[in-house]
Formats: structure tokens, C-alpha cells, sequence
């Protein structure tokens, strides 16, 4: 009976201590992203509700920014530890910023154009206007005549 209370106490002590050493080695990461409504966004809210992040030993905050450039200003500022902008952050590094490219989770960009149908390649378009209808990407592509 003794043994028997003995090994319960001491496999308590292992699984608290288990625990405790997982909390305390999970590592804070602040994630600066654009927010839900956008497939690009899709493998970040996957990750935190399948627990991911947690399996890697990472506690990720996402915190939304509406607009690139407050983003950016944070990233540079330490407040951020990876952000999710990468057509952003690509140009910022192109202008010599101090960014660095990591990963990215897809395969191309989700920027498209669309065009009539008489307009069969990127040269049909010179001479014609030109606009974007998402607020960020207007500070990146702004209308104009092409």
C-alpha cells in the first residue's frame, strides 16, 4: 500500500513537472498579420486551432495590423517577430530595409490581374487605366494609366 501511494506521488511529481517544463520552454512569438478574409491567412488559423504552434513549442500571438506599413514600422521596431506580408516585406528588402525572407506559406502571390477579354497579355494593357480595389494593395499598385 505504501509503494503503491509512493509511485503515485512520484508519477504526480513527473507529469506536474512535465508540465511545468513545457509551459515554461514554449517560446513567445509575436506574429504580425493582415487578419481573417484572405486564403494567404488560411494556414495560420489552421495552425492555431489544430494546436501547431503548441506542438513546436511555440505560443504565437496574431495580432492584425490594417496597413503595411504600421506592420512594417513594428517589425523594424522589435515589437514584431515575424510578419505576414510578404509583397511588403519584398520590397522593403529590395529598398535595402534590414528584413529578411524566412519562409512563405504559398505558392505564388494572391495578387491577379483581370482584364476584358480582348485583353490577352500584360502589352494589350498599355494605354488603358489601371486600378486595385484592396485598400492594401492600393499603396503598392495605385491606379494609374499604364
Amino acid at each position: 500500500m505504501k509503494h503503491r501511494v509512493a509511485l503515485v506521488e512520484i508519477a504526480l511529481a513527473v507529469s506536474f513537472s512535465l508540465i511545468v517544463a513545457t509551459d515554461l520552454s514554449a517560446k513567445d512569438i509575436n506574429l504580425g498579420w493582415s487578419g481573417q478574409g484572405s486564403w494567404s491567412t488560411l494556414p495560420y488559423i489552421v495552425a492555431g486551432e489544430r494546436g501547431f504552434f503548441e506542438k513546436e513549442g511555440l505560443r504565437v500571438r496574431l495580432i492584425t495590423f490594417r496597413g503595411t506599413n504600421l506592420m512594417l514600422t513594428a517589425l523594424l521596431a522589435g515589437e514584431l517577430d515575424y510578419a505576414t506580408i510578404l509583397p511588403f516585406l519584398t520590397g522593403a528588402s529590395a529598398r535595402g530595409l534590414p528584413v529578411k525572407i524566412l519562409a512563405a506559406v504559398t505558392k505564388s502571390s494572391s495578387y491577379v490581374i483581370i482584364s476584358r477579354p480582348e485583353i490577352n497579355n500584360i502589352k494589350g494593357l498599355k494605354g488603358r487605366k489601371s486600378a486595385s480595389i484592396h485598400l492594401a494593395a492600393r499603396r503598392i499598385m495605385p491606379p494609374m494609366r499604364l
